[in-house]
Order: C-alpha cells, then structure tokens, then sequence
C-alpha cells in the first residue's frame, strides 16, 4: 500500500511541475513579476526531483511484487489527475476545488479498488 501512495504522490508532484514551469514562462503578470516566476520555475524545480526520489522509493517497494503493475498503474493516473487539481487550486485560487484532490486519494490503495472492481480486496 505504501507502494501506491509512493506512486501517485510522484506522480502528482511530477504534474504540479510541469504546470508550475509552464505557467512560470507564460508572461510577467504571473505571481508578481520576475522574483515570482522565477521562485514559480524554483518549486518546479524541487517538486520533479522529489518526484523522481518518490519514484524510486516505490519501485523499491514493489521490487519482486507479482502483481507490481497493479501497483503502478492506476496511482500514477490517479496522481497525475490529482496533481492537475492542486495546481488548479494553487494557481486559480478555486475553493470548489479543495475536495477533489482529497476523494481522489481515496481510491489510490490496491485493495480499495479491488472492491471497486467487484474483486476480493
């Protein structure tokens, strides 16, 4: 389980990044002018090592795993579209959008979604 927590907090961190370091080119109205986009590039920085740090904890953790891909998959999608809202929030302010990251890590542990599947969990 801590395999799949692993996973899509890298996952997350590595698309919160991506959409941090772009946004910190899109123009000099972005977080205050030149100190904001270059500490935005910055966070971006720190947040894609800590990614790859993160992913290679779990692939640790699920070294010799029969079932590793179970593992892999479906947190990295559910960390990616986690990551998607958090810098939405972040970068919209939306409050709409606060629970959303939180119900969607729900659903990142194996057995929660082998019971969503219908399987034995």
């Amino acid at each position: 389980m801590a395999a799949d927590f692993s996973f899509a907090g890298a996952s997350t961190a590595l698309v919160m990044a991506g959409i941090f370091g772009l946004a910190s080119f899109t123009g000099p109205g972005f977080a205050g002018g030149d100190a904001g986009a270059d500490l935005a590039r910055l966070f971006a920085a720190s947040l894609a090592i800590a990614s790859v740090c993160a992913m290679l904890i779990g692939a640790l953790l699920v070294q010799g795993a029969p079932d590793a891909a179970d593992h892999v998959l479906a947190p990295v999608a559910l960390g990616a579209a986690i990551g998607v809202f958090e810098a939405l929030l972040l970068l919209t302010s939306r409050i709409a959008l606060l629970p959303l990251p939180l119900a969607l890590l729900l659903f990142v542990p194996l057995p929660v979604r082998r019971i969503l599947r219908g399987g034995r969990g």
